[in-house]
């Protein structure tokens, strides 16, 4: 046994709304449902029977290819620094190379991971962490962590003057004979 609910009495708003619903482009004039197409469904193009292999790659391939390839060519290229690098002057534009690196090769990252690109992503990565270890090759040895301790100024050493201690003798050219002594 199933009670139905009394039905509310018809409101002004109602009337408004089925109107309202009546005046939509393809809208059902008695509301009752859907409307059943009135033409019949031109086909289409036709669809690939098996996907495609070859994707044509995403607008964004060149944007983040050409951010690890910059990445790369400068890592490469530091390790082809042919400059003095050792203290002073050169060796603050050395690191200043340097520290460039790896602003590129974060921005390469990053770009590769918004563009999904697996292959320049660890590229991006492994000149990330060459960037880390130019760094440290130079930094390390000036902060007192290596063996061998650089420095970061150039100290230019003056040649110490020779100075006698005595005045020349003519006997110190030539050489003393030694006693022999006989037994």
């Amino acid at each position: 046994m199933s009670v139905k609910p009394p039905l509310r009495p018809p409101d002004s708003t109602d009337k408004v709304v089925k109107e309202l619903l009546r005046q939509l482009p393809h809208a059902d004039p008695d509301l009752k449902g859907d409307p059943q197409p009135t033409r019949p469904r031109t086909p289409g193009p036709p669809r690939p029977s098996s996907p495609q292999i070859m994707k044509p790659p995403p607008p964004g391939w060149k944007r983040s290819w050409g951010w690890v390839a910059l990445a790369l060519v400068l890592g490469i290229g530091l390790t082809q620094w042919p400059y003095p690098r050792g203290c002073g002057l050169p060796l603050y534009g050395y690191l200043s190379v340097v520290a460039l690196l790896p602003a590129l090769a974060t921005r390469a990252v990053v770009v590769s991971w918004v563009d999904r690109r697996a292959v320049a992503h660890g590229l991006a990565l492994l000149a990330l962490f060459g960037g880390a270890v130019f760094a440290a090759e130079a930094v390390l040895p000036r902060v007192g962590y290596a063996k061998q301790a650089a420095s970061w100024s150039c100290d230019i050493v003056e040649p110490k003057p020779v100075i006698p201690t005595r005045p020349a003798t003519p006997s110190d050219s030539v050489p003393a004979v030694p006693a022999v002594t006989e037994y």
